[in-house]
């Protein structure tokens, strides 16, 4: 599942419950004739829904947050591959790299295998460094990234 799909499921929820609060309403305007009772009980089945929708915006979001980290660390897996097997494919891999440290906020994890990928193919990355991941270090200090280091 992707960040749309969880968008989409997000703005469906919402619509629903949109839709089912306008359905209340409108019984709640039939039903006036019938009595406070029947007004009581709508606005009762009303904050039921409420609550739903609440509970379900709630469920929401958890989803949310497990697809980030779930699209962090398979973008982690694909920067690990791409430098395996097409470090000379730099405009992706620093599309790759954009994508990891700034838009996700990448940590450390990948960060001395890009470092040296970088610092070996000259590559300018400093657009890249934030406080969660090492990157101006290894910039910084490149025999810190070679294997072994």
């Amino acid at each position: 599942m992707d960040a749309n799909t969880a968008s989409i499921i997000g703005m469906t929820i919402t619509t629903i419950g949109t839709i089912i609060v306008a359905i209340i309403s409108n019984r709640t305007k039939n039903h006036v004739k019938d009595g406070t009772a029947a007004t009581e009980e709508l606005k009762k089945e009303l904050q039921e829904v409420k609550s739903e929708v609440r509970e379900t915006k709630g469920e929401v979001q958890v989803l949310k947050g497990e697809l980030s980290e779930n699209n962090l660390e398979t973008l982690a897996t694909d920067i690990t591959v791409a430098l395996e097997h097409h470090e000379d494919d730099i405009e992706p891999l620093i599309e790759l790299g954009r994508k990891y440290f700034k838009k996700l906020g990448g940590n450390s994890h990948i960060s001395k295998p890009y470092a040296a990928w970088a610092v070996k193919h000259h590559i300018d990355i400093s657009e890249f460094y934030t406080e969660h991941n090492n990157l101006k270090l290894y910039m910084e200090n490149p025999k810190l990234s070679e294997k072994g280091a």
